[in-house]
Formats: structure tokens, sequence, C-alpha cells
């Protein structure tokens, strides 16, 4: 896992404003770049972690059991409309604020569906490109 370093985040937010002309020190500001670090440690945090490593994060699954466990849900399970949003890299703007359907046939185990809209908030959780998403998601 890598870690976001949100002392060089806050210093260069400290210098991006006084680039623009404004003064970090004023009252409005003083604690801006903190929060802006402390926001960027939140909403960057799928950067941290490789996609293996989230699927490792949510690797809760239920198994067969005596009455037929896993093997009684062979139909599709599907979880729609999941709320994900993400930031676009070249612009490191909110771009991407949508809804995404997750669908799967289960092979012997099932996931519990709350985790699968955590693996996409997770996953999508960094600075990307349209291409990445859909390719990332599939």
């Amino acid at each position: 896992m890598k870690e976001i370093d949100t002392e060089a985040v806050a210093y260069h937010i400290r210098g991006l404003l006084e680039a623009l002309g404004d003064d970090p020190d004023r009252e409005g500001l003083k604690e801006t770049p903190q929060r802006v670090a402390r926001m960027y440690e939140e909403v960057f945090e799928g950067m941290k972690y490789t996609n293996e490593e989230i699927a490792q994060m949510f690797d809760k699954t239920f198994s067969e059991d005596e009455e037929g466990g896993a093997d009684r849900y062979g139909d599709m399970v599907v979880v729609k409309d999941i709320d994900i949003f993400s930031y676009c890299e070249h612009h490191l703007a909110l771009m991407y604020d949508m809804k995404v359907t997750v669908a799967y046939v289960p092979n012997g185990k099932v996931i519990g569906l709350s985790k699968i809209a955590r693996i996409a908030d997770m996953v999508i959780a960094a600075a990307v490109i349209m291409q990445f998403l859909i390719n990332v998601l599939q």
C-alpha cells in the first residue's frame, strides 16, 4: 500500500494559493491547505491500493452449505445504480458523477451486495480518465 503524503499536498496547495495571487495566511485560508490535503487523502484513497489489494480487503464471500448454499444462486447477481464519482486526471477536478451497474454469475461463492458498491467506490477513488473507468469496472 502506498501512502498519500498529506504534508506535501498541503505545501503545494499553499503554493497554488500564492500563485493564484491570494494570501494563504489570511483568516479564511489559514487552514485550507491542510483541509484540502485531508480531502484529497479521502477522495483519492483508491490510489493507495492495487486492484488486487482492494479485492483482498473485501474478500468475505459465502460458500456452499448443506442446503445448497451458493449453488442455489446460479443466476446472475446484479447491483444497479451504484453512485460513484471520480476526478479527471487531466484537471484534478470532479468530472465524473455517475451510476454504475455491476453484475456477476456466482461460481460456488457469493459476495454480500453492500461489498459490491464499496469495491466500486474504492476502485474509482483516484484521478482517472473515462477510458480507465470503463475498463477497470468491467
